[in-house]
């Protein structure tokens, strides 16, 4: 049996920056800052709490500021992911063949548990993720709080007790690769762009680039 822990916001699911943009904007706005974000903003912190993107375009305000900034936030985002997000190319062929396979699917994301699974349905890929591992609401106002040393746990106790033949991470930020490291997964970073990242083991513009990996009769046309 093979395990694939995958990313989700810019791996499994795409356009989610744009949405961010406007609705960490919009909060901005909302609650009488002159500071904006974007793209290239959010693409840097993507996959850390909401409350950092904040506290560093804002950082005198307090953090009952930042808490309610977050807040409207994270409303408006509800009212915009519909419109924007849809699958990352070729995501649901990959996970479709990994389940066909009877191998697992790890997802993880820096957003809560509570809205996991809304992501999941709004693309439809719900039944082909078989563990989820997000934040706890009380990490999701902390800017300091360690996400990668969180996802390394939670991966290492799915891990436990557990026989994997082949074992890989895939991500399109630099943490996900640091978890992998950690957690000792093979790493791949995704760059639709052909972005390469040294320190990941595999750099892919296309999701079906994993499948090889986990199946030397897997042929892939690229």
């Amino acid at each position: 049996m093979n395990l694939l822990v995958t990313d989700l916001h810019g791996t499994l699911i795409a356009n989610n920056e744009r949405a961010l943009v406007e609705s960490t904007n919009y909060s901005l706005e909302k609650h009488g800052k002159k500071e904006r974000v974007d793209m290239d903003f959010c693409k840097k912190y993507l996959g850390r709490p909401w409350a950092l993107f904040f506290k560093t375009r804002c950082p005198d305000s307090s953090k009952k500021e930042i808490e309610n900034m977050v807040e409207t936030a994270k409303k408006e985002g509800l009212k915009l992911y519909p419109k924007y997000i849809k699958p990352m190319d070729n995501a649901i062929e990959v996970l479709s063949e990994i389940k066909r396979r009877g191998d697992i699917v790890v997802a993880m994301s820096s957003t809560t548990y509570e809205a996991f699974d809304g992501y999941l349905n709004a693309i439809g890929i719900r039944k082909l993720i078989d563990h989820k591992i997000g934040i706890r609401r009380e990490h999701e106002n902390d800017d300091s709080f360690d996400v990668v040393g969180y996802k390394a746990n939670e991966i290492k106790k799915f891990k436990n007790g557990k026989n994997f033949d082949k074992k890989a991470v895939v991500g399109d930020s630099e943490l996900d690769v640091e978890v992998g490291i950690i957690t000792g997964l093979s790493t791949f970073f995704f760059s639709k762009e052909g972005r390469k990242l040294g320190k990941a083991d595999y750099s892919i513009s296309d999701l079906r680039e994993l499948l090889p990996f986990f199946y030397e009769d897997y042929k892939i046309e690229l």
